[in-house]
């Protein structure tokens, strides 16, 4: 609004035109409605980045054997997702790659009926119990017998040679399921592909 404007609707008023009270509440509310500003989203990275640490530990225990599997892997990920519009069923589609840092070791031990090592028993055939502080001497009488097949401890341990491992793959959206395909390698290489289904 002018000063023009101004000084022609002051005169109105002073006049006693009514009308001119109702036209300056209309210029007062234009003057004081002060436009929004949209708000900016904060721009974030162009890509999605995860750090994972995954480990797992099995153990088998069958009595006379037990096995230990202990694997551990420090992965770091970076993907991008490309929106298609246009194309109404599909959700997106994407890129993704990673380095890792592994690990694996596996110990087994179980308790051998040496062949080759003498040592004192008792009992029957079926239940034999092993004497461990009686010498070839001292093993007679009763049930006693001195033959082969003392328990001997036996602990291996197998230590895994993969150290790096990296991994490349694309997914894409179609509807509500996402399908994915990626190629790693390490020291053994691996294609893996899947299907997974999102309910929302």
């Amino acid at each position: 609004m002018d000063l023009s404007e101004l000084d022609t609707l002051n005169n109105q008023f002073h006049s006693g035109d009514s009308m001119a009270v109702y036209d300056i509440i209309t210029q007062l509310d234009k003057i004081s409605t002060i436009p929004k500003r949209k708000k900016s989203k904060p721009k974030g990275w162009p890509i999605d980045v995860s750090l994972g640490y995954y480990t797992n530990d099995l153990i088998l225990d069958m009595g006379d054997a037990k096995i230990n599997s202990a694997n551990n892997l420090l992965s770091l990920q970076a993907g991008k997702t490309f929106n298609i519009p246009f194309i109404s069923f599909l959700g997106g589609m994407g890129i993704y790659g990673g380095l890792g840092l592994e690990s694996s070791d596996l110990n087994l031990s179980y308790t051998l009926a040496n062949p080759i090592a003498y040592g004192c028993f008792t009992g029957s055939e079926d239940s034999k119990t092993y004497l461990e502080d009686v010498d070839k001497d001292n093993c007679s009488g009763g049930t006693k017998e001195w033959a082969s097949g003392v328990p001997t401890d036996i602990n291996l341990n197998f230590p895994g040679e993969n150290k790096f491992r990296t991994t490349i793959g694309a997914r894409i959206r179609v509807l509500f399921m996402d399908v994915y395909v990626d190629y790693n390698t390490g020291t053994s290489n691996a294609i893996n592909a899947g299907i997974g289904i999102t309910f929302r």
